[in-house]
């Protein structure tokens, strides 16, 4: 049987529209980073731009945790200590993303250095 090219571009049209559409894929959200942390080397500083979004996030959901334990209308303790919970888990997240964003510029900074000596001078 020759090959006929008509009916296998055909084909192809027909499974092409069975297909799903494939959905794009979404980008981490990003930030303005303090000028503290930039390490002027782009990938470093798009890296610090995605841990700033990150402490953004956290940092306005506590905000909405402080509030919501603001609410007079808020009488249940066991929903008290979980919200107190949430705005200390989100603290300590901030605090770590901090944490790892001083970390570039210290690298770019001493090369050769152990990092470890530069966590024991951790804020």
């Amino acid at each position: 049987m020759p090959f006929d090219y008509s009916a296998y571009v055909e084909l192809q049209k027909r499974q092409a529209k069975n297909k799903p559409t494939p959905s794009p894929v979404a980008l981490p959200p990003q930030a303005e980073v303090s000028g503290e942390w930039l390490t002027h080397d782009a990938a470093w500083d798009r890296y610090l731009s995605y841990l700033s979004a990150n402490i953004n996030a956290a940092t306005e959901q506590i905000g909405k945790f402080q509030s919501f334990l603001a609410d007079p209308g808020l009488h249940d303790p066991n929903r008290v200590a979980e919200v107190r919970a949430g705005i200390f888990r989100l603290t300590e997240r901030i605090e770590v993303l901090r944490w790892a964003s001083e970390l570039p510029k210290f690298l770019k900074e001493h090369p050769n250095a152990d990092a470890t000596s530069w966590a024991k001078n951790l804020k």
